[in-house]
C-alpha cells in the first residue's frame, strides 16, 4: 500500500520519520525525569542521625542556706543520671568526697585534673569519690575534656551555674573536701598542687 511506511535500502525508516520518533522519545523521557524530581522534592528528606556522644549527669542544688564553710554539713544536691537514676550527695555518706569545679578553658583546671585522676585511682578502693562539676559549658567541650584526661569518676554538668552558686564558687578551679560524715573538711580556691591535694585528702580519708 502506498500509505505504508517503507524501509529504505538500508532497512531503516525515512530520516524525517526517524527524527520525529526520537523527538517524541526525548520529550517523554524529559517528562518522566521532571515528574521523578518533583516527587522526590515532595518527600521529607531524611538523614542518618548524628551519633550521640556520651551523656553526662546533671547536678541540681537542693534548697538550703548558702556560703557553706568548713565544719558545716555540705549542701545537699541531686545528681540526675542520663539513664534517669537519681543520686543525692547525702547518699554518698560514709565515703570521702571531693567536689571539683572546673571548665575546659581554665588553665589551672587542666593542670590539676591529672592529679585528681591519680589520687582517685590510688584511693578508689578506700571509697574515695570525686565529682567533677563543669560550669556552664556545652556537652561537646565537656566530652572532649573528659576523653582527653580519661576521667574515670563522675562528670557532672552545671549548665546554669546553680550548684556553683549554692557552694559560693566564684573562681576556677575550686574544690570542696567532704568527710565520711558529710561535713566539709576544707575548701580550696585555685590550683591543687600534688602536696596540697594530699594534705587535704588526708583530712577526709
Amino acid at each position: 500500500m502506498s500509505g505504508d511506511p517503507r524501509p529504505d535500502s538500508g532497512g531503516a525508516f525515512p530520516p524525517s520519520r526517524t527524527a520525529a520518533a526520537w523527538v517524541r522519545l526525548a520529550v517523554m523521557l524529559a517528562i518522566l525525569f521532571t515528574a521523578a524530581v518533583a516527587a522526590r522534592g515532595l518527600r521529607p528528606q531524611t538523614s542518618s542521625p548524628a551519633s550521640p556522644g556520651p551523656a553526662f549527669a546533671e547536678a541540681r542544688p537542693l534548697p538550703g542556706k548558702t556560703a557553706p564553710v568548713a565544719g558545716e554539713m555540705a549542701p545537699d544536691f541531686e545528681i540526675l543520671h542520663p539513664d534517669g537514676r537519681r543520686t543525692r550527695l547525702s547518699d554518698l555518706r560514709g565515703r570521702p568526697v571531693i567536689i571539683n569545679f572546673w571548665a575546659s578553658w581554665c588553665g589551672p583546671c587542666r593542670v590539676e585534673m591529672p592529679e585528681l585522676v591519680r589520687v582517685y585511682e590510688a584511693h578508689r578502693e578506700a571509697g574515695l569519690t570525686i565529682l567533677a562539676v563543669n560550669l556552664e559549658e556545652p556537652e561537646d567541650r565537656i566530652q572532649a575534656f573528659a576523653q582527653e584526661f580519661r576521667i574515670p569518676f563522675p562528670v557532672l554538668r552545671d549548665p546554669e551555674g546553680r550548684l556553683a552558686d549554692r557552694y559560693q564558687i566564684h573562681s576556677l578551679p575550686s574544690s570542696v573536701f567532704i568527710g565520711r560524715d558529710g561535713v566539709i573538711a576544707a575548701r580550696w580556691i585555685g590550683l591543687l598542687t600534688p602536696s596540697l591535694l594530699e594534705k587535704h585528702l588526708r583530712r577526709i580519708l
